[in-house]
């Protein structure tokens, strides 16, 4: 015989597994955007009351300095987009999001923890970090009834193209946009409000990505997507206050409206600006546009608002001096001297083309009609000396002079050491108070990024917690490193350092009375000795 209390010892566990206690309500969803999950209480700040409004747009981007509260006010509104999805046939509402970051490391160590500060005891709660995606599933009430909300925590080096198009999602969240490529914002549009499918709702309802970000770089596509005069219909850009502001005498002072200061330090934006560089404090600290190096400088002392101008145009009747850099991906400057300034006017830059195809289809009429008669010299890329094994003919040079370019043979070779060191001496030189080389911005876009952070020495990955270990060659990536290239032999070109120094003839007639000589001095030498 088995005894009721035994029986009921043995079913209650299975009850529990196979049929989940009755939800009680863990949400509680207010109108100004507050929110109160479990014991956690979460109070938007101005800047996010209106972003949490906002039900019109489907893109929103929120872009602000570090530690502005950016994160929370996303995974917040995972909550309650989830709450506001419309109730399928059977009465519950259900939403997926997928969340996205560049690397499984940033998602698994920052965006992850982030939500669970938030939302670890959201519902009844499921989830599965050993597969991939990472799957989180809340099944929770807010009042108004019961929420299936899945979340798909994805890292962008783990998917392709075939992965984003099986995805289908309620919402997307993307956080820290700026090292997030450009194709996945095209992706994402397309992903979202895939499910649940149409015919299970009740109500229509609208699928929205949202996105945060740290200011990125004025050549990145979240700056021309929203800062260039064209916003694309149903997007917008919410910008929090900056953490610091410059007061009349330029130093850095505490912003009284700075947004999260409730969870920070005191003092916390103040404190971090002694030994930082003012590229980290416009762009962390203040909130601004701006570039961060990933590695060492190659040039640390280039400064884009000193060695950089708007705009430059060609000087009539002065040599042009073209930088040429070969290879798969081609590249060329055009340069001259104004006033004893270098001055770089325009950048041609390739992506699948070939040499003859650049210099021929595009830098040749761009010369014919901006630079027509004016003479000019070739500078090349150095590795364009190796001659056919045959022939002795160079393919490169040949196919330059057979379009009309004068472009010597170079007799230099392609250490990278003195091509560095004719750029540093531009860069640290001044003509008559002004820098030695002016760039054009807008005719050189690509140059000014690669000096200000494309161009760099790698950090090595050595394990050494006191020292920083950096390659001692810069590192090699298209097409940053294809316009500096070409700039360093202009540079190179133009000061003579590059120019390796020729062999004296052999005479045999001076060689033999040197060596007749040696033959003297050496016997009357040994004769000293004996006597």
């Amino acid at each position: 015989m088995v005894s009721v209390a035994s029986l009921r010892s043995a079913v209650e566990p299975l009850v529990s597994r196979f049929m989940p206690a009755k939800l009680h309500q863990s949400v509680w969803v207010e109108a100004d955007g507050g929110m109160k999950i479990g014991s956690k209480i979460y109070r938007p700040e101005p800047t996010a009351k209106v972003f949490h409004a906002d039900k019109t747009n489907r893109f929103r981007m929120l872009c602000g300095c570090v530690r502005s509260g950016k994160s929370s006010m996303s995974c917040i509104e995972i909550v309650r987009e989830a709450c506001a999805m419309p109730k399928c046939s059977d009465g519950i509402r259900r939403c997926r999001v997928g969340v996205f970051r560049n690397t499984y490391s940033e998602l698994t160590t920052t965006t992850i923890p982030t939500w669970e500060m938030w939302c670890h005891d959201l519902g009844d709660v499921r989830t599965n970090r050993s597969d991939s995606p990472i799957k989180f599933h809340h099944h929770f009430d807010d009042g108004e009834g019961e929420i299936e909300l899945t979340i798909w925590f994805m890292s962008l080096d783990n998917m392709d193209e075939n992965k984003f198009g099986s995805l289908e999602l309620s919402h997307a969240y993307c956080n820290e946009m700026r090292g997030i490529p450009y194709l996945v914002y095209n992706y994402l549009q397309e992903r979202v409000g895939q499910y649940p499918a149409r015919f299970m709702c009740q109500t229509a309802w609208i699928g929205r990505v949202w996105c945060d970000t740290n200011p990125p770089s004025t050549r990145s596509w979240i700056y021309e997507t929203f800062e260039t005069g064209n916003v694309p219909a149903s997007h917008v850009m919410y910008k929090q206050p900056p953490g610091l502001l410059k007061d009349e005498s330029g130093k850095y002072i505490a912003n009284p409206d700075a947004e999260n200061m409730a969870n920070l330090p005191d003092g916390y934006y103040i404190n971090l600006v002694p030994g930082k560089q003012e590229d980290y404090i416009r762009v962390q600290l203040c909130g601004e546009y701006g570039v961060l190096r990933e590695g060492k400088p190659v040039f640390p002392n280039y400064r884009h608002d000193l060695h950089s101008v708007d705009d430059l145009r060609v000087v009539k009747n002065e040599m042009l001096f073209l930088g040429h850099d070969g290879g798969l991906t081609p590249a060329c400057l055009i340069a001259q001297i104004k006033n004893g300034v270098l001055i770089v006017v325009k950048e041609f830059v390739t992506e699948r083309m070939g040499n003859s195809e650049l210099m021929g289809s595009i830098v040749k009429p761009w010369m014919e009609l901006n630079c027509k008669d004016m003479t000019h010299e070739v500078f090349t890329d150095p590795s364009n000396i190796i001659c056919d094994s045959i022939t002795g003919e160079n393919h490169v040079i040949k196919e330059l002079n057979n379009l009309g370019f004068n472009c010597p043979r170079p007799r230099y070779k392609n250490d990278i050491e003195p091509r560095i060191e004719a750029v540093n001496w531009y860069l640290n030189k001044l003509v008559g108070g002004y820098p030695a080389i002016q760039i054009s911005r807008s005719g050189c876009p690509t140059l000014c990024e690669s000096l200000q952070e494309r161009y760099v020495y790698r950090q090595m990955k050595i394990i050494d917690k006191d020292h920083k270990h950096y390659r001692d060659v810069p590192d090699k990536t298209h097409p940053w490193s294809d316009v500096v290239d070409a700039l360093q032999y202009i540079c190179v070109g133009l000061t003579g350092s590059w120019r390796q120094k020729e062999e004296p003839k052999k005479d045999d007639s001076i060689a033999n009375s040197i060596a007749s000589k040696i033959s003297q001095l050496n016997r009357a030498s040994r004769s000293y000795g004996r006597d």
